[in-house]
């Protein structure tokens, strides 16, 4: 696939659309004007609002740090463009533009995006923005709702895996939003529109993270088929990571107009960097920022909303400006902050160590789980990325494999502490890595557990280097999709740890020899984990160690930073 571009010559065609887009946004949605809609939602509708406005306050990962800047502050709108595939053979694009002028024009959509590249937090701020507009009667007297004549809602894709869609709406509304809700939504509310001539736009969220491969076509499937029905009560807004054209197909076939979230510009950049250190007075000056992402070769990373979100936490703890030079170093750095740095995190340790400290051995069981909380973490990851089972086929599996983790391999027995399960639960929220939702634990964000299980993968499989049996298994596994993304940070965090000595070249090589991989489509993810230098503090230890270390480590560092000419797309 490729992003449609505009050709020169037909600059007048674009600019036309951008006139008739924004007469369009100014009256609303013109199949909605057809219908004429009233003003009045139904029964029930008010009080979904209410709640998503009350979340609106707080970013979609606002365990990662304390005093988070509210969304609306942080929020900068990211263009997409749409993508051409089989489906649409000959079409012309008009170019990248916002999401939400795109709703405008499409009944349903398809957007992909990379993982941390904002799909997420597009949703949020859909919700956000229309609860408020709905709420405001000023605004709905004289203007069109910014997403058009709809009232947006989440919902998961997990839950539509297991539940019929209102059901698996209402259950999405109660694990995101119980908190700010005042009575419980009925999934009824769901099953008819939100008023005359609205309709419900539903965003479905994470159709990458179920991870059967068969279950996720069904689930594709029944979406699909609503797609095609057009007299229901919905709309769609269906995000995911690219799965590929053959397995996006039925969503495409079936109407769904497919769009990528374009990265970060500079300038959005820039205005991410203004917006978070001014919300967060004193901790930082948005240029040295940027400079510093310059000075690491940052760049291309912190072009994905996530990625920029964690960059600025490091810089803000690092106190001396510089930032790791790797996507696996601005992890590593960000999970020493969560574990070894944040205050809230060792609150709770404090509060463990008050509630076991009168049952035997429970002083030293505290103090062991606070120590060995990231091979616990590493292996919830490993068993959350590796099981082809999907991940809410049982309830709370997470927690389950996590307590089992602590008998196995606690000094002493934890069968004598009332509510163990319990306080495990409680400290795994409190690093932050992962969170409640709902009933169950689930990681914040898809990637934390990818490079936990990155860090497992090195060990297992890399621990002896590049053999020929590891770029065997390496290789292997960047076949699965769902594997692939903890693969890329394996390779990363391989090389960080071998500070500019460890060779990559032969893996390439195989790469390129190898018929199994889809080489095109994950070149640029190659060259993102292969985008590493060693740190200065270790090149510092290994000069004194060796005089000739230095000119000999940068140039196989600019080695693996270069893949081969032929592996180059």
């Amino acid at each position: 696939m490729i992003a449609r571009t505009i050709d020169p010559s037909e600059a007048w065609l674009a600019e036309v659309s951008t006139h008739w887009l924004a007469a369009k946004r100014a009256w609303g949605d013109g199949k909605a004007l057809i219908e004429r809609p009233g003003r009045e939602l139904a029964s029930g509708v008010r009080e979904l609002l209410v709640a998503q406005q009350r979340a609106a306050h707080h970013l979609p990962y606002r365990l990662l740090i304390d005093n988070v800047p509210p969304l609306a502050t942080l929020y900068v709108e990211q263009d997409s463009s749409e993508e051409v595939g089989r489906n649409s053979p000959g079409e012309m694009g008009l170019g990248p533009r916002p999401v939400q002028d795109v709703m405008h024009l499409h009944r349903n959509l398809l957007l992909t995006a990379d993982a941390g590249g904002g799909k997420s937090t597009v949703q949020y701020h859909f919700t956000a923005e229309s609860a408020d507009w709905w709420l405001t009667p000023d605004a709905r007297a004289t203007l069109a709702p910014p997403c058009g004549w709809v009232v947006p809602v989440r919902v998961r894709a997990t839950a539509i895996a297991s539940s019929v869609l209102a059901e698996a709406v209402a259950e999405t509304v109660h694990a995101e939003l119980h908190e700010y809700l005042d009575v419980r939504i009925d999934q009824a509310l769901f099953r008819e529109p939100p008023g005359a001539g609205i309709r419900w736009l539903l965003l479905v969220d994470g159709l990458d993270e179920i991870l059967d491969v068969d279950q996720r076509a069904r689930v594709i499937t029944a979406l699909a088929r609503r797609l095609e029905e057009p007299e229901n009560a919905y709309r769609f807004l269906v995000a995911s990571r690219p799965l590929g054209e053959v397995e996006l197909g039925p969503l495409r076939m079936a109407g769904a107009v497919h769009y990528k979230l374009q990265p970060f510009t500079a300038k959005q950049l820039n205005t991410f960097a203004g917006s978070w250190f001014r919300a967060r007075s004193g901790s930082g000056d948005p240029d040295r920022f940027i400079q510093s992402i310059e000075h690491a070769r940052l760049n291309a990373v912190v072009t994905l909303p996530l990625l920029a979100t964690i960059a600025a936490i490091v810089y803000e703890e690092t106190g001396d400006g510089e930032l790791p030079t790797s996507r696996a170093g601005l992890y590593r750095e960000f999970f020493r902050y969560l574990l070894d740095v944040r205050q809230s995190y060792f609150q709770a340790r404090r509060k463990l160590l008050e509630n076991l400290s009168d049952y035997r051995h429970g002083g030293r069981l505290a103090d062991w789980l606070f120590e060995n909380i990231s091979d616990l973490l590493e292996s919830m990851a490993v068993s959350h990325i590796l099981s082809r089972d999907d991940f809410g086929a049982e309830t709370d599996r997470l927690w389950h494999q996590a307590v089992n983790w602590t008998v196995a391999n606690a000094p002493h027995p934890v069968g004598d502490i009332p509510r163990w399960k319990e306080y495990v639960r409680s400290l795994l929220i409190g690093t932050g890595v992962v969170r409640l939702v709902g009933d169950a634990l689930e990681f914040v964000h898809r990637s934390f557990a990818e490079y936990l299980a990155g860090g497992w993968m090195v060990s297992e499989w890399l621990g002896d280097g590049l053999t020929r049996l590891a770029i065997r298994r390496v290789i292997d596994q960047l076949g699965r999709e769902s594997v692939r993304g903890s693969v890329f940070f394996a390779l990363g965090r391989w090389l960080e740890e071998g500070g500019g000595i460890h060779e990559p070249a032969p893996l390439l090589h195989e790469l390129i020899k190898s018929k199994g991989v889809e080489l095109f489509g994950i070149t640029a993810s190659l060259r993102a984990a292969f985008s590493t230098r060693p740190d200065r503090s270790w090149i510092n230890r290994r000069k004194s160690a060796s005089p000739r270390y230095g000119s000999a480590g940068r140039a196989i560092a600019v080695k693996a930073r270069t893949p081969p000419a032929q592996s180059r797309p």
